[in-house]
């Protein structure tokens, strides 16, 4: 299998010989979350893991013997699979086991100004 190459037929089967996707994020991902920053408010771990600061992507490429494309391609493909779920974050993206990830945010609607409705009405008049 080339190095770009992905092959996840199902979460737990084995990929180049390797445990699957499910079972390499479900052993490796508490582990780099007990490295992660005390989260104020509730005084635990973050959940979320950095997938560039935590060395996730290193750990993914090198243990699947993935390049950068490969191991990219990987983790979106675990995401599409329902593995993990990945939220933007600063410098790359934060991956979660689906049980620890964030309730995803829903965008709040935009208000509208009292003088944006008076233009509005005007234009719809004309």
């Amino acid at each position: 299998m080339a190095k770009g190459t992905v092959n996840l037929k199902n979460g737990n089967g084995k990929v180049n010989g390797k445990v699957g996707a499910k079972a390499f994020f479900e052993k490796v991902l508490p582990q780099l979350q007990a490295k992660n920053k005390v989260d104020p408010k509730t005084g635990e771990p973050y959940k979320g893991v950095h997938v560039v600061y935590s060395g996730l992507n290193s750990l993914v490429g090198k243990y699947y013997g993935l390049d950068k494309e490969g191991t990219r391609a990987f983790m979106d493909k675990a995401k599409e699979d329902g593995i993990i779920r990945v939220f933007p974050a600063r410098g790359g993206a934060a991956a979660y086991l689906p049980a620890d990830a964030p309730a995803p945010r829903v965008k709040a609607e935009k208000k509208v100004s009292e003088k944006e409705k008076a233009m509005a009405a005007i234009l719809a008049s004309l």
